[in-house]
């Protein structure tokens, strides 16, 4: 009888026991749903402007998208499969101003750009004034680059493409070609901007209407 009692009370006490592993799992559950539900939310779409007007543009590539997140504009920018755009590449002095800021008026375009579309003579490449003004331009475009970046205006990166290097279509028969243009995020109440590249030659698209209204906190 005894032992039949101990066996009853050891068998009350394992079914606490799964009952409260159970409720723990439970809880974890609730805890990592809630964690992931928190963390979706930090992940922000942002202000979304499809097709955005472009009123002036020296190009046939499409602005498809401007995204404005909690902090960075994204130009998606897309490059029809036609022979005359490729190669193709962007600078890395590509810019993106308010268009009350005015035209940024500057040729930033690097040595070796220069080099290449002028087939500079090798012989003079190798003499010592040739190499001062190489060293002066470089410090002077890295100074100028690193004063539009304090401004906010500099493109940050080409998200998982490379700026300064030429890329062809996708793919054979790819209608076209997809590119992510990541700049600072522009302050609120700014919808007109243009992006250029500030080389010679380079591309540019003004008057771009976007979304980007002011939040008031009351």
């Amino acid at each position: 009888m005894v032992a039949l009692s101990n066996y009853t009370n050891i068998s009350a006490m394992n079914q606490v026991l799964i009952k409260s592993i159970k409720m723990k799992h439970l809880l974890l559950a609730i805890l990592l749903s809630t964690i992931s539900s928190v963390h979706a939310q930090e992940v922000v779409v942002g202000i979304v402007t499809e097709n955005p007007e472009v009123k002036y543009q020296n190009n046939n590539y499409v602005i498809k998208q401007v995204v404005l997140t909690d902090l960075e504009t994204i130009v998606v920018i897309e490059v029809p499969a036609k022979k005359q755009n490729w190669p193709m590449n962007f600078s890395s002095a590509t810019v993106l101003v308010p268009s009350t800021v005015g035209e940024i008026d500057l040729d930033l375009t690097s040595i070796q750009e220069i080099e290449k579309k002028y087939d500079v003579d090798k012989n003079m490449r190798f003499s010592r004034e040739y190499r001062k003004m190489v060293r002066t331009r470089k410090n002077w475009i890295l100074n100028e680059k690193e004063k539009l970046s304090r401004q906010g205006f500099l493109i940050r990166s080409l998200g998982a493409s490379k700026m300064d290097t030429d890329y062809g279509p996708d793919s054979e028969g790819s209608a076209k070609t997809i590119f992510h243009l990541h700049f600072d995020r522009l302050p609120e109440g700014i919808e007109n901007v243009y992006v250029r590249e500030l080389i010679k030659g380079g591309k540019y698209w003004k008057g771009i209407k976007i979304r980007n209204p002011r939040t008031f906190i009351q």
